[in-house]
């Protein structure tokens, strides 16, 4: 019973924090924002998954010189740019990922908030490509081990790893996005300014990792999401896995 009501107040807590925002939003912010996306030649706007507005974060779709974009819009223009900076750093400093992320057209500043403009993609999510006959999972788990050493390599941190952001495109190779709270040689997250919002981000990014032993750690991230989605077939590369916890601060998965 306690927990049925702990659920309930979850939910009104989170429709208060969360919805209800994103009504006012939809009502007096969009038309401000579509104005400013016509004035900088973006055309045919749209509004894009509307149930996953969050965080002052609101999603688009149009089209920039005769392309299909994604725009990303936020109240708060740090995230926007730092999101912004990261991709730029993944692809100035790693041509292995320079192709993973969303080619990035432009982004800018407005007053207290910002938007910015990619590629939209059409790929699928992890988890809806389990059972697709062309999935090559050897390329795949050989990717993830490939893409966490780049990550440590070029000293980066996703932070956000979970199935809505890492894809799978025709040739199974992995990509990923939404690297708005992504760290690039930092420590912390010093860009954001608004200590609610940082202690929001820290207690919930990287759903995936071990919280319980103070770990937030891609690696681990990666390797609990795959487990959720493969464990079907994480014997069958156990190589790839044992790779994997090299690579993480928490070794988990000896025993597999």
């Amino acid at each position: 019973m306690k927990s049925k009501i702990k659920k309930i107040i979850k939910k009104i807590i989170f429709i208060i924090t969360c919805k209800i925002p994103n009504l006012f939003y939809l009502v007096f912010k969009v038309p401000q924002i579509k104005k400013i996306l016509k004035s900088n030649n973006i055309k045919n706007i749209s509004i894009f998954r509307f149930k996953y507005w969050h965080l002052g974060y609101m999603y688009f779709k149009g089209n920039y010189n005769n392309k299909d974009v994604f725009i990303k819009y936020n109240i708060d223009k740090n995230i926007i740019i730092n999101e912004a900076l990261n991709i730029e750093y993944l692809r100035n400093n790693s041509k292995l990922l320079k192709n993973k992320v969303p080619f990035l057209y432009f982004y800018k500043e407005l007053d207290n908030s910002a938007f910015l403009v990619e590629d939209f993609w059409l790929y699928k999510k992890l988890s809806k490509c389990v059972n697709d006959k062309y999935i090559d999972y050897n390329h795949i788990f050989n990717d993830f081990v490939s893409i966490l050493k780049e990550f440590q390599r070029i000293n980066f941190m996703h932070l956000d790893i979970n199935d809505s952001n890492f894809f799978i495109d025709e040739s199974c190779n992995v990509l990923f996005l939404d690297l708005g709270f992504s760290l690039a040689n930092k420590e912390e997250f010093d860009f954001i300014d608004n200590k609610k919002t940082k202690g929001f981000i820290i207690k919930h990014l990287n759903k995936y990792s071990r919280l319980d032993v103070g770990c937030i750690d891609d690696a681990v991230s990666l390797i609990t999401l795959s487990s959720n989605i493969y464990n079907n077939f994480i014997k069958d590369y156990k190589k790839q896995w044992i790779e994997l916890n090299k690579l993480s601060n928490v070794l988990f998965f000896e025993d597999r």
